[in-house]
């Protein structure tokens, strides 16, 4: 049986679907009411579509609740129509034309309104240019009237001679200019000469020449001393400038440097361990990672001498954010399920805890070494501080050493201790002084 693919658009287009369902649903008259004597009618009249175009929610539950009862009585065997009409709706969609129409009149009215008024400007424009075209006209013939009576007056034989005379249009827009520059000097020249003979009617000590004359020379002293200062001031003008270029160009490098800055200083910042947060920097990472190691050997063993109880683990989070952390020791306490720091161990559990750390230490150090064996481990006190189980524990945690072949040596009072101990040096006291003496197998 062969497949054929169907393609599906990506848009909705109603027009291709819902005009032949319609006209399929027309065809069938499916919007016509039939009686039927034998059957109940009932019929729900479908309204049309909001004339506002704003659809909500009560729409849809309008809807669907006709649909809901049309099929309902179609299932109870009456006869069932819906039928698209009119409702209420239609009256506010009359309101809504009529209102649409209402603004459309209200244009044409502003149009007509306009149009008139223009009109009414055109024909206002239109008699005021023949106006002044007839009286153009009226002028050029009462000139040319006049033409031979105005030559007869004047210096020129014929009409002509003065034609020649006349200036082009530039010569003579030049002149009037040179004549309105000279009508503007003359009336400044009068303004000052008014100026001057009010201010010698005000001042008769005006007129004395020679006092005008020293006066004008100490002005001009003035003035060369202001040209001076203003060379002197343009003079610090430029150096200021300079300045300020040079300031600029600093100004651009450091802009150079705090760019570098900002991608080395903050990688510098992470490196020391400034970058907020957790004061971890790069070698106390490291030293953490290797910490880690140390931590994970000395948990074997501390293990088994808490009997399962304690673990060491490195304490990820800070308690003190004005130190450095990233180092920080913490025991996870089986007993009560949860982490604390290491500090808060008793005498007894925080012995054990550092012969695990230095067990721990020497065995991670002969790891990462290469080999390189630590032969011997010196212990200084610290068993007087254990119960009789933690320090049997102790005790075998270090003969266990011994036995590797490695050198231990235990610095103690406690008496318990010698039993396990065959090699020995003995320290004893008395009113003569202290003495020593060994003890071997």
């Amino acid at each position: 049986m062969s497949q054929q693919a169907f393609m599906m658009d990506k848009t909705y287009n109603p027009q291709e679907i819902e005009q032949k369902t319609y006209a399929a649903w027309e065809a069938s008259g499916a919007f016509i009411a039939r009686r039927d004597p034998d059957k109940k009618p009932y019929c729900i009249v479908m309204p049309p579509p909001n004339i506002t175009g704003q659809l909500h929610m009560g729409h849809a539950w309008d809807t669907t609740m006709q649909d809901i009862l049309i099929r309902y009585h179609r299932m109870l065997g009456d006869a069932t129509l819906w039928l698209p009409g009119t409702d209420h709706a239609s009256i506010a969609t009359e309101a809504r034309i009529v209102e649409q129409l209402g603004k459309v009149l209200e244009d044409a009215r502003a149009a007509v309104k306009q149009a008139d008024e223009e009109t009414a400007g055109s024909r206002r424009h239109l008699e005021a240019m023949q106006t002044a075209r007839a009286k153009a006209q009226k002028a050029a013939q009462e000139a040319f009237a006049n033409r031979d009576e105005t030559l007869g007056h004047s210096t020129f034989p014929d009409a002509d001679t003065c034609r020649g005379a006349l200036m082009s249009q530039e010569a003579l827009l030049e002149s009037e200019r040179q004549i309105s520059a000279h009508r503007d000097s003359l009336q400044e020249a009068t303004g000052r000469l008014k100026q001057a003979e009010d201010l010698l009617k005000r001042h008769p000590a005006a007129g004395d020449i020679e006092s005008l004359r020293l006066a004008a020379q100490a002005a001009v002293a003035r003035l060369k001393e202001a040209q001076n200062r203003l060379h002197s001031a343009q003079s610090r003008q430029e150096s200021l400038k300079k300045v300020k270029e040079d300031i600029q160009n600093l100004d651009e490098r450091f802009r150079e440097v705090a760019d570098r800055y900002a991608v080395v200083g903050r990688l510098a910042e992470v490196a020391q361990g400034q970058g907020g947060g957790a004061k971890v920097s790069f070698q106390r990472w490291v030293l953490g990672a290797y910490l880690d190691d140390v931590l994970a050997s000395a948990t074997r063993r501390l293990t088994a001498m808490s009997k399962g109880r304690y673990r060491l683990e490195r304490q990820r989070e800070s308690t003190d954010l004005r130190r450095a952390g990233g180092l920080d020791v913490a025991v996870y306490d089986a007993w009560s399920n949860r982490s604390r720091s290491a500090v808060t161990l008793s005498g007894g559990e925080g012995f054990l805890a550092a012969l695990s750390l230095a067990l721990g230490l020497a065995q991670t150090v002969q790891e990462y070494a290469g080999g390189t064996r630590l032969d011997t481990i010196f212990v200084d006190e610290g068993f007087g501080g254990l119960d009789q189980d933690a320090l049997d524990l102790a005790t075998e945690a270090l003969m266990e050493l011994k036995d590797s072949g490695r050198l231990v040596g235990v610095i103690t009072h406690v008496p318990e201790l010698r039993q396990v101990i065959d090699a020995r040096l003995e320290v004893h006291g008395g009113p003569a002084g202290s003495w020593t003496r060994f003890v071997v197998p």
